[in-house]
C-alpha cells in the first residue's frame, strides 16, 4: 500500500528542484572545477555534482512557504534553485546542512565545505546570528543528522513535521513519503535532482537492504543510504518567526505538515495491525 502523496506539488507542498544543464553536452564544463564564461552568451553554469543544493532548495522551498518572508528573500524552488547555483564558485557536491546554513547565515561553519558557496549577509541573519544551525552531533538544531535512518526514526521525523533528505557517498534526494510494510521500508517516494526534467515528478525508489541499511534504487543505480538530514520548522518559530495565517494563504499547519502527519499515522496503524 501506497503511503504520501503524489499528487500535484502545489497542494501537497513537494518540492523538486532539478539540474538545469546536465542532460545537455553544450553545457558540460567537466575540464574546468571553475565557472568558465559561457561562449552561447546565456550564463549558463554547469551543476552536475550539485545534488545537495538542488535537495536543499527543495526543503527550503517547503519551509519558506509556512513563514512569511521578507519581498527581498528568493522564494519558490526554482528561484532558491538558481541562486544556490548563481552563487557557487565550482561544480562541486556538498552536504545539505551546509547549504540550509548559507541561505539563513550567509556563513558555511564546516571549513571543509566553507570555499563553495560565496559568503553574503544571509536571508535570515536577523533571526540566526546568534543561533547554532547545525552541527553533526545536535539533536535539537534547525537541521539534524539521521546515521542510518531506520523506518523508526523515518516515521518520527515525519510525525514531527520535519523536511527529510537522503544522502549517500556519491548521491542525495529529497523524501516526502514512504512504503511501510512487516516492520520495514519497502519504498521511497522522492524527487532527484538527476531525472533531468523541469516538470516536477514523485519517483518511485524500492528500498532494499534491511532497517538502517537500506539501499536507494534509482532507475539501474543503487545507492546505499548513509545517513539523513531533517529540518524542523519549530525550531525557526523560537528564534521569533512568524508563520503564515490560517486564512488560506497557507493552511496551518501546512498541507505539506499534514501530509507527513498522515502518512505516520497510516504507517503507525498498519504496524499495529
Amino acid at each position: 500500500m501506497r503511503y504520501g502523496s503524489t499528487e500535484s506539488p502545489k497542494k501537497n507542498g513537494w518540492h523538486d528542484a532539478n539540474k538545469t544543464h546536465d542532460d545537455d553536452p553544450t553545457y558540460d564544463w567537466y575540464d574546468n572545477p571553475s565557472y568558465p564564461n559561457d561562449p552561447t552568451g546565456k550564463g549558463a553554469k554547469t551543476d552536475d555534482n550539485m545534488c545537495y543544493a538542488a535537495a536543499a532548495a527543495n526543503v527550503l522551498a517547503w519551509w519558506q512557504n509556512q513563514f512569511i518572508i521578507p519581498d527581498t528573500v528568493p522564494q519558490g524552488v526554482d528561484s532558491i534553485w538558481n541562486t544556490l547555483v548563481n552563487n557557487s564558485t565550482k561544480d562541486s557536491g556538498s552536504q545539505v546542512p551546509y547549504a540550509i546554513e548559507w541561505w539563513l547565515t550567509g556563513k558555511i561553519s564546516s571549513i571543509t565545505y566553507s570555499g563553495i558557496l560565496t559568503p553574503h549577509d544571509g536571508y535570515f541573519s536577523q533571526y540566526t546570528d546568534d543561533q547554532t544551525i547545525y552541527t553533526p552531533a545536535g539533536t535539537d538544531n534547525f537541521v539534524c543528522k539521521i546515521n542510518n535512518p531506520t523506518a523508526a526514526t523515518i516515521i518520527d521525523a515525519m510525525r514531527s513535521g520535519k523536511a527529510i533528505t537522503l544522502a549517500t557517498s556519491a548521491h542525495t534526494v529529497t523524501l516526502w513519503g514512504i512504503e511501510y510494510s512487516n516492520g520495514g521500508i519497502s519504498k521511497f517516494w522522492v524527487t532527484d535532482s538527476d531525472d533531468y526534467t523541469m516538470k516536477p515528478e514523485l519517483i518511485e525508489a524500492i528500498a532494499g537492504g534491511e532497517d538502517g541499511d537500506y539501499t536507494l534504487r534509482l532507475g539501474e543505480k543503487d545507492y546505499k543510504i548513509s545517513v539523513a538530514f531533517t529540518i524542523d520548522p519549530s525550531v525557526s518559530e523560537q528564534w521569533g518567526m512568524e508563520k503564515k495565517s490560517s486564512d488560506g494563504t497557507v493552511p496551518e499547519p501546512t498541507t505539506a505538515t499534514l501530509s507527513l502527519l498522515a502518512l505516520a499515522a497510516l504507517c503507525t496503524r498498519r504496524r499495529r495491525q
